[in-house]
C-alpha cells in the first residue's frame, strides 16, 4: 500500500469522516484533488475532499449512517438525500466549510463499479483508503474539462497525472 500524507492533526474532520465510512463498511473511493495528490505526491490547495460512493440503496444507507455518526447535517443523512438524480451526469451532496468541506458524489460520468475494479489503496491519516486509479482520474478530469474547459485545477491535475504516467514508463 502506498502512503499519502493526509495529516490527521491538520485535517482531523476529514480523517474522522474517512474512519466513519470505513467503520460502516460503505463502498467509496477518494476522487478529486486528494486522489490526484495521492498519486503525484504533490500537495496543492483544495477546498474539499471528494468521495464517490456506490449509489445503491444498501450502500447509501451505510453512507448516511457514517454521516450521522460524524455529525453531518441531519437533512443530508438519508438514502433519499443521497440517491443519484436520474438525469444528471454528476449527483451528490456536500457539507462543511472549505478547506474541510466534504463532497459525496453518488453519480459521476463513469460507473462506480468500473472505478472500484481499478482502485488503489493509500495510507491516509493512518488508515487504508481506496482511491481512484491514475487512469480513471485522468478520464474523469478529461470529462470534467469537456463540460467546462475553464476548470484550471482540473487542467493542472490532468497535466500532473500525465507527467507521472510518462515518468513511470
Amino acid at each position: 500500500m502506498r502512503t499519502f500524507k493526509l495529516d490527521p492533526d491538520a485535517r482531523p474532520d476529514l480523517a474522522d469522516f474517512l474512519r466513519e465510512l470505513k467503520n460502516t463498511e460503505a463502498r467509496f473511493l477518494v476522487v478529486g484533488a486528494y486522489a490526484v495528490m495521492s498519486h503525484t505526491q504533490k500537495a496543492r490547495a483544495t477546498k474539499d475532499l471528494d468521495l464517490f460512493v456506490d449509489g445503491t440503496d444498501d450502500n447509501l444507507r451505510l453512507v448516511a449512517k457514517a454521516m450521522g455518526r460524524f455529525g453531518a447535517p441531519s437533512h443530508l443523512c438519508s438514502v433519499e438525500a443521497l440517491r443519484p438524480e436520474a438525469d444528471a451526469k454528476f449527483s451528490g451532496v456536500f457539507f462543511g466549510l472549505a478547506p474541510d468541506r466534504i463532497d459525496i458524489l453518488s453519480k459521476m460520468a463513469l460507473a462506480f463499479d468500473e472505478l472500484e475494479l481499478r482502485l488503489v489503496e493509500f495510507d491516509m491519516a493512518g488508515q487504508a483508503v481506496p482511491v481512484a486509479s491514475q487512469s480513471d482520474l485522468m478520464a474523469l478530469k478529461r470529462l470534467a474539462l469537456e463540460d467546462d474547459p475553464t476548470r484550471k485545477n482540473d487542467r493542472a491535475d490532468l497535466k500532473a497525472l500525465e507527467a507521472l504516467r510518462t515518468r513511470s514508463r
